[in-house]
């Protein structure tokens, strides 16, 4: 039998009693500081005051070890002899001797001023430059393209006319639908009424065919003469996207005022196929759609001293003011369908702005166009009245001595402030 002093044994059962609890769980987990280590885990370490300590290795002696493990964790101290070299927690990805460091929270977080956006984890250019900012290109044929993205102008895409006209009431709720050729942006549709009594309309529009479909834009117009098949525009609240070969439905009803919708018995160039009306398929509400296509507008490039415009919707003009200030003056232009020509062998038309000017513009000039394929020898006059920042007003007449004109007249119209 062998004896050990007592003295011993009891500096090894002190040790004992005041080592850190280790146990090793039937799940396989280890524990220390625990006696039910996570099940999930394969060491569990619990402690209410202490941490948990890996090696601490200068920048040299992380990189020299030779094929680190995919996962191993090293906390780098020491001065870094380069930029990379920051102090802090790296791991392994176990390619390639590649080591990543993990960045502290204040160093993730990314603060975008002066024209750049966040969007997740990406950055871009694309908000108000707040800043002075130059580019420097040594290059012979630098150049510097500054250029924003919008609607070019309006275009007329879908026109329902009919031949033989008639009208009906819209205390009846009529619609007719229609189906764009592109798509793009519907910016605004005309009608042609006849207004018995000044008042209030509401057109809605609807998805598909009917109006059973969704409501995609409700547009409000107001009649502020009386006359019979009037043209007037309904513009929408903000351009709508439509996509080409789908049908969409208008309908008209009235809040006030008594009005009729205009519709053609017969088409010249036969039924509309891109769709119908309320009153059946033989029946055609008149009915113009104009449609935008997005894409890159104004823009100013600067290149081998000179200063340019370009990917313009339209014409415009360069202003220089006395103090050296640079801007553009927008010119506009588009058309308008008139149409056949009622009895009476004068005709309005309400045109619309595509988009508003701050004031009324000094410019408006108009011409009747007619309709093309055709050989009419028709002679019209063009008058414009009522000029407002938003549109105008024009008056067509037949004066080559008849009255009533049987093509889809086209009125041209172009703008400048």
């Amino acid at each position: 039998m062998r004896f050990f002093p007592l003295f011993r044994l009891g500096l090894v059962a002190g040790g004992l009693l005041s080592a850190p609890l280790l146990t090793h769980a039937q799940t396989g987990s280890i524990g220390i500081g625990t006696a039910t280590p996570n099940a999930k885990a394969a060491l569990d370490i619990t402690s209410a005051d202490k941490g948990l300590l890996i090696p601490r290795l200068t920048p040299a002696a992380r990189r020299a070890i030779g094929a680190p493990p995919q996962g191993m964790l090293v906390f780098q101290t020491g001065a870094a002899t380069v930029p990379t070299d920051s102090v802090g927690i790296w791991y392994a990805t176990g390619q390639s001797r590649r080591w990543l460091y993990l960045p502290d929270a204040q160093q993730s977080q990314v603060t975008t001023t002066n024209g750049l956006t966040k969007t997740g984890t990406t950055v871009a250019l694309g908000g108000t430059l707040t800043q002075p900012t130059t580019t420097v290109d040594a290059r012979l044929n630098s150049e510097l393209l500054l250029q924003s993205e919008g609607l070019g102008a309006p275009v007329l895409d879908q026109v329902v006319q009919g031949g033989t006209s008639s009208s009906t009431a819209l205390s009846r709720s009529p619609w007719q639908s229609f189906t764009p050729s592109v798509s793009s942006y519907l910016t605004h549709l005309d009608v042609r009424l006849d207004v018995l009594t000044v008042g209030s309309l509401t057109g809605t529009l609807y998805e598909g065919e009917g109006t059973g479909g969704a409501v995609l834009a409700t547009l409000a117009l107001t009649t502020t003469a009386t006359g019979s098949a009037l043209l007037l525009s309904l513009p929408l609240p903000a351009p709508l996207p439509v996509t080409a070969g789908r049908r969409y439905t208008l309908a008209l009803t009235q809040t006030g005022g008594s009005h009729r919708w205009n519709y053609g018995l017969t088409n010249p160039g036969g039924p509309y196929a891109g769709g119908k009306s309320s009153v059946g398929s033989l029946v055609e509400f008149r009915l113009a759609t104009y449609q935008a296509t997005l894409g890159p507008q104004q823009g100013v490039r600067l290149a081998s001293g000179a200063v340019q415009l370009t990917g313009l919707s339209g014409p415009a003009l360069l202003d220089v003011a006395a103090d050296g200030t640079v801007g553009t003056r927008l010119l506009q232009n588009g058309s308008v369908v008139v149409g056949p020509g009622p009895a009476s062998g004068f005709a309005t038309v309400a045109v619309v702005f595509p988009t508003a000017y701050p004031t009324a513009p000094g410019t408006v000039v108009c011409s009747a166009r007619s309709e093309a394929g055709t050989s009419f020898n028709d002679t019209f006059s063009v008058t414009v009245r009522s000029v407002s920042a938003a549109g105008f007003v024009a008056n067509v007449k037949r004066v080559d001595g008849g009255n009533l004109w049987g093509q889809n007249l086209l009125l041209n119209w172009i703008v400048m402030p």
